[in-house]
């Protein structure tokens, strides 16, 4: 939340989040989360054993992906390193956009567990790809975890251009919400 607050203020960006009006709405709401995606997680494992079952590859990949998210959330970083490594096992079938996608989720895990500059370099090369490929939301959550990343490393500068980009993309786009559950 420092971080967001950080880059609001310096950018000029002045945006209301009426469900966040105060620090114990905020912990509520990320304890509520916290129950919401264990809720989720454990549905998704359920759906791994059918889709085992059924050898679909696809529908795994996407599962994988979703588990490494939800353990991002919960700040279980080793499992949702376990969990991109799995998608990185299936990733013959899997499309350019996951690959992109999962390149940014990589990046942010590296930062979270320590590896701040691979975590960077990572962040820069999917920002780059992203672009690139023109996937202007994907890109803005990747903006976003390279500002962070940005800021954990002490280049503030760089944080608030990364943040102001991404914050611009998710107004174009309307993923302020995104964005905000993200940083969260």
């Amino acid at each position: 939340v420092d971080f967001l607050d950080h880059g609001r203020g310096r950018c000029g960006i002045r945006r209301q989040h009426p469900h966040f009006l105060g620090l114990g709405l905020l912990d509520a709401h990320q304890r509520g989360i916290t129950q919401l995606v264990q809720s989720a997680l454990d549905r998704f494992r359920q759906a791994m054993l059918k889709a085992e079952q059924c050898h679909d590859r696809n529908i795994l990949i996407s599962l994988y992906r979703s588990m490494a998210r939800g353990e991002r959330w919960l700040h279980n970083f080793t499992d949702a390193m376990k969990w991109v490594s799995a998608v990185e096992a299936e990733s013959f079938q899997a499309s350019e956009a996951v690959k992109l996608d999962l390149a940014g989720l990589r990046g942010i895990l590296l930062v979270e567990i320590g590896f701040r500059a691979e975590g960077r370099k990572m962040l820069d090369s999917a920002c780059t790809a992203l672009e690139r490929a023109d996937r202007p939301a994907d890109l803005a959550q990747t903006l976003l975890f390279r500002g962070y990343a940005e800021f954990c490393d002490g280049d503030q500068p760089a944080a608030i251009v990364s943040l102001e980009q991404s914050f611009r993309l998710t107004d174009s786009l309307g993923y302020e919400q995104m964005l905000l559950s993200e940083a969260l």
